[in-house]
């Protein structure tokens, strides 16, 4: 997400729209992603394993929350602003 907004602007500033609106687009998707898929209630998961098990999940015996994804998310401004206070207070 962070790479696709920066070559968006990058593309915004060589009048490269087409590629401007593509990263937008694509960024925007990753975004629509994480916070369908990546969401636990209170915090975002880190991973998935291969077989499709959470990792940083309420399920998970060990790594229930990790700090990386909750920071990324609020760091970068990707996550939504209520989902990031709520992960940063879990």
């Amino acid at each position: 997400w962070n790479v696709l907004k920066r070559f968006e602007k990058r593309a915004e500033q060589r009048s490269d729209s087409e590629r401007s609106v593509k990263y937008k687009s694509v960024a925007g998707q990753i975004v629509k992603a994480l916070e369908t898929h990546a969401w636990d209630g209170a915090w975002y998961r880190r991973a998935y394993f291969d077989n499709g098990q959470p990792l940083g999940s309420k399920e998970s015996a060990e790594c229930q929350i990790d700090s990386l994804a909750q920071s990324w998310a609020v760091i970068t401004g990707a996550g939504d602003s209520e989902r990031g206070r709520l992960a940063m207070e879990s």
